[in-house]
């Protein structure tokens, strides 16, 4: 009588693909970030459930600014390493900083005309120009000196040398 062993028995898993697994990770980060998480289902991969296309049109349009936004930092960066005056080099900086803000303002959820697109309200302790946990730091300079030991020991050597010639 033959007994079947684990290695003989053939257990077919379905195993997941890599892609699978890394959008079902990104979902659930999403879903767990999400306002209305507490409402989610528990999550199935989106492979097998297609995103909403209006997730899918505020991702590309927001692809898109972002491209849109590198393109023209390119075109400026590259108008400043031509600039010749100062004074053209400070408006371009000045435009560079302009839509640098617009952008981060758009990515903190607030639309150009300063009302907000999202309910954001900032947590204590997350400001960017607030009081941090750490502890203060001494702003004086600290100096390490590092030497090796073998020029020292030379020197050394040199004047035991000469110490010994003045004795003979």
């Amino acid at each position: 009588m033959e007994s079947s062993t684990p290695s003989d028995a053939s257990i077919a898993l379905p195993t997941p693909s890599l892609e699978d697994l890394a959008i079902s990770f990104i979902t659930d980060a999403i879903r767990s970030v999400s306002p209305d998480h507490h409402m989610a289902a528990k999550s199935v991969p989106t492979s097998q459930v297609p995103p909403p296309p209006k997730t899918i049109s505020a991702w590309e349009t927001k692809q898109k600014r972002l491209e849109r936004h590198i393109l023209e930092s390119k075109a400026l960066m590259t108008q400043l390493g031509e600039a010749r005056t100062k004074t053209e080099r400070d408006q371009i900086l000045g435009l560079l900083r302009e839509k640098n803000r617009l952008m981060d303002s758009e990515a903190d959820g607030r639309q150009e005309d300063g009302q907000d697109k999202y309910n954001v309200t900032p947590r204590p302790g997350f400001s960017r120009h607030g009081s941090s946990r750490w502890p203060e730091t001494s702003y004086e300079a600290t100096v390490l000196i590092v030497s090796d030991d073998e020029d020292e020991e030379e020197e050394e050597e040199e004047e035991a040398d000469a110490v010994e010639g003045m004795v003979c």
